[in-house]
């Protein structure tokens, strides 16, 4: 995969037993650098890709359920996501297309936008709650320096438990929209296999006035998926009410207008 495949987030977070297992001990973080050495090797591959990803979010205590995403990657430039409540996301250079499926509202982002966006792109589509794979990768890079081994824990494969310490998680809260003042990033792990580096999961708690806790593992990755133009494009249903993102807006306008559309539809009108 680019097994910056497995990361694809979007969404983002992390791993389902993830937190538990015996903590390692102090000397085998010296296999820290060679891991995060064989995960940048590993996320440079540009193979087909195929994961299942588990994602698990509690707020304020109250477990929110289980989503399970679907991912088919060609590379960081071409994917498709599916959910298992029908909303699907198609993602490539010409083109962006996003539809939140139990509420039937989707968001359509053409080439001439995606141009205008130039270096903003990342930026301009985090803004409209669009998350590129990039940005989890890049922080990875980012903090290695502030990781450790903590544990280990199965998911797929063997895995490492890595943790950021407290003064390199500042960078990681950009990963997170709407949090209330008074609420801290209180933890953030991500799991790497032990053979290979490859992504497995990750992990983010929030602390403090609105507590939140979001884990995703990747149990299941083929690497042997063909991803064809086909798999890149979405035909929206009839009746889908489509926002279209027009070069002159910015992306807190048309996630704005996203969002509110999507709360109207699910609450009936």
């Amino acid at each position: 995969m680019s097994r910056r495949s497995a990361l694809v987030l979007i969404a983002v977070s992390a791993i389902g037993a993830l937190c538990v297992a015996s903590a390692v001990s102090a000397q085998e973080d010296a296999r820290l650098a060679p891991l995060l050495e064989k995960f940048k090797t590993m996320i440079e591959d540009d193979a087909a890709v195929f994961l299942r990803m588990h994602q698990n979010v509690t707020v304020n205590g109250q477990d929110q359920g289980e989503d399970i995403q679907e991912l088919w990657i060609r590379d960081l430039e071409h994917f498709r996501m599916e959910k298992d409540d029908g909303t699907l996301l198609a993602f490539t250079p010409e083109e962006i297309t996003l539809l939140m499926g139990p509420a039937n509202v989707a968001l359509h982002i053409p080439k001439e936008s995606l141009d205008d966006f130039g270096e903003d792109r990342a930026d301009m589509l985090r803004a409209a709650g669009i998350g590129e794979p990039t940005q989890l990768f890049d922080l990875i890079e980012e903090t290695k320096e502030h990781f450790t081994i903590t544990s280990e824990d199965e998911i797929g494969e063997e895995c490492w438990i890595l943790s950021v310490h407290e003064d390199g998680l500042e960078p990681w809260t950009g990963m997170l929209k709407g949090v209330p003042d008074g609420s801290d990033l209180a933890t953030v792990q991500v799991a790497l296999e032990k053979e290979t580096g490859g992504f497995r999961g990750f992990y983010m708690e929030l602390e403090g006035a609105m507590t939140l806790t979001i884990r995703i593992t990747c149990p299941e990755i083929d690497p042997t998926v063909d991803v064809t133009d086909e798999m890149l494009t979405m035909e929206l249903p009839e009746d889908a009410e489509v926002i279209e993102w027009t070069a002159d807006r910015t992306g807190e306008d048309v996630g704005a207008e996203f969002n509110a559309a999507v709360a109207a539809a699910m609450q009936g009108g």
